[in-house]
């Protein structure tokens, strides 16, 4: 008996990003007509890694950053977690929104709003003691999946590697990056051999990145996601 599986509950399924890829026997039909979105940066282009290196310099949110102002010790802050809605707590100042911005950027703003209300001349640094969202998921068919740190130029290739390689069980066409930007939930298909024979990009990554690396026993919603995609090496709205 064939059994349909919804798209709402497929990738209710898919976007769980710690679900572990096990078999599971179905039949299942594959989703079809993503909706295509503009495709986002993948080529390694001077323009494009530029853009991954100002990415990178961006707080976000779980990050732990220090606030030095000069000859205000009792305003200054050690450790500074950046909450989940991206703002931080500041003396004299009170909350304020931190993820998006450059430390740079964030120290410039506290000057402007001390200079406001409290002092007349401050001078404001910032370090980043830890950029803990700065990290690429990897998941299905490679030898060590988890964590990889993600810095600048990071590729689809790097973290492959960083991975342990794709395993002998492991569908080389059937690689996916699910990406989350400005809210929106996207994923984009690639052919591992392809990647490596330059018929395809070997796509920048992006912090918070997840790679899923496709095998026959996965679960089916995951196989039928990575059978979907029309077009390989384009991103798609879920």
């Amino acid at each position: 008996m064939h059994m349909k599986v919804s798209r709402s509950f497929a990738v209710t399924l898919l976007l769980a990003s710690i679900m572990p890829l096990s078999a599971c026997v179905s039949t299942s039909r594959p989703i079809k007509n993503f909706p295509r979105i503009a495709p986002l940066a993948l080529a390694q282009t001077d323009e494009n890694v530029a853009k991954n290196d100002a990415l990178q310099s961006l707080l976000r949110v779980d990050d732990t950053i220090s606030i030095t102002i000069a000859r205000e010790p009792t305003l200054s802050l050690e450790n500074v977690r950046i909450g989940q809605d991206g703002t931080i707590d500041v003396p004299y100042i009170g909350q304020m929104t931190a993820a998006g911005r450059t430390p740079r950027a964030l120290a410039q703003q506290i000057e402007a709003d001390l200079r406001k209300n409290y002092l007349s001349d401050p001078h404001v640094s910032i370090n980043v003691n830890q950029y803990a969202s700065h990290t690429v998921v990897v998941e299905g068919a490679v030898g060590a999946p988890g964590q990889v740190t993600y810095t600048s130029g990071t590729t689809l290739l790097t973290v492959i590697a960083k991975s342990g390689g794709p395993t002998r069980i492991a569908k080389l066409n059937q690689i996916a990056i699910f990406r989350t930007t400005r809210g929106e939930r996207q994923v984009a298909l690639f052919d591992l051999g392809k990647v490596r024979s330059g018929e395809q990009p070997d796509p920048l990554l992006e912090p918070g990145d997840q790679v899923i690396v496709g095998f026959s026993g996965m679960k089916q919603a995951w196989q039928d996601l990575l059978q979907a995609a029309p077009v390989f090496a384009m991103f798609y709205r879920l």
